[in-house]
């Protein structure tokens, strides 16, 4: 296979309506979950910003532990989560999808 055959198959990968939904379903989550972690970011930079005496409230009376503790553990779990979640989607369903297209393109190509 020479160098012009694989442009040739990747043009034809990048006109195929499989492939534009791929790109358009996975852009679509990236920024979903891009804007789920920059809220959650903003949310606590504000309430550090305007609200610092809330986060340094204790959880209760006589506790050590502030709000502000159970706020940023709060955030680096759902982060956690977040980029989980974003791990298995991108491994079991754009992985897949991509990995289908190359395998019928390369059949293709060897036709």
């Amino acid at each position: 296979m020479h160098e012009s055959d694989n442009v040739s198959i990747y043009q034809k990968i990048r006109r195929d309506p499989k492939y534009l939904e791929l790109v358009k379903r996975r852009n679509f989550f990236q920024l979903l979950m891009t804007i789920l972690v920059l809220i959650g970011f903003y949310v606590f930079i504000f309430i550090v910003a305007f609200q610092p005496a809330w986060l340094a409230k204790p959880v209760s009376q006589g506790a050590a532990t502030s709000m502000g503790i159970y706020v940023g553990v709060g955030l680096m779990i759902a982060f956690w989560i977040l980029t989980g979640i974003y791990i298995y989607r991108a491994n079991r369903v754009f992985d897949v999808l991509n990995d289908e297209l190359i395998h019928n393109y390369r059949k293709e190509s060897h036709l």
